[in-house]
């Protein structure tokens, strides 16, 4: 899919790149800007693009620190506007994203592109990262700080993908208790 979406449009690409790998919300990425890529290996996530306005803070008002891995990091690494004092993802004219109407568009047709079905909810990379995550051990904490979504919402939405590991837990605290 993400390269569907590279052979049609570089900006969509590394937008949708970062937003696979990262959780970010899509107000977080309009809003992102370069001053936020100082503390490698994290994105420092402070700022939002609301209704076309930056807000100078997050969805539930908190900063925080993202992981990223590599593949995320050469990308921002090699993104033309990294040279500027400026947001990280502008239009091909060189302009802010005031909403991301124009990089959906460009989703849809990489989804057209690639023959691939189109999930209508929101946020279908945030929800990809989540359950990534939990799916390959990571801890509901340690993913609560990364996507800035409390431990209920998690479970609620996510325990599905945790209830594979409740096995491996045991044998866990199974140890502790030889």
């Amino acid at each position: 899919m993400l390269e569907a979406l590279r052979a049609a449009d570089e900006i969509a690409w590394r937008y949708f790149l970062l937003a696979f790998h990262s959780g970010m919300r899509t107000g977080e990425l309009l809003g992102l800007d370069w001053s936020a890529t100082t503390e490698r290996p994290c994105l420092v996530v402070g700022q939002t693009r609301v209704r076309r306005r930056v807000k100078a803070h997050t969805k539930t008002g908190d900063q925080r620190r993202i992981m990223l891995p590599p593949v995320a990091w050469d990308m921002l690494a090699s993104n033309p506007t990294r040279f500027r004092k400026s947001f990280v993802f502008l239009t091909p004219i060189g302009h802010p994203f005031l909403d991301a109407d124009w990089l959906m568009d460009k989703w849809r047709a990489a989804h057209t592109a690639a023959k691939i079905r189109r999930r209508t909810m929101p946020y279908p990379w945030r929800h990809t990262y989540v359950s990534l995550a939990l799916a390959a051990g990571a801890s509901m904490v340690w993913v609560s700080k990364q996507t800035g979504d409390d431990i209920s919402t998690l479970e609620r939405h996510y325990a599905r993908w945790v209830e594979g590991r409740l096995d491996a837990d045991a044998a866990e605290l199974a140890k502790v208790y030889r």
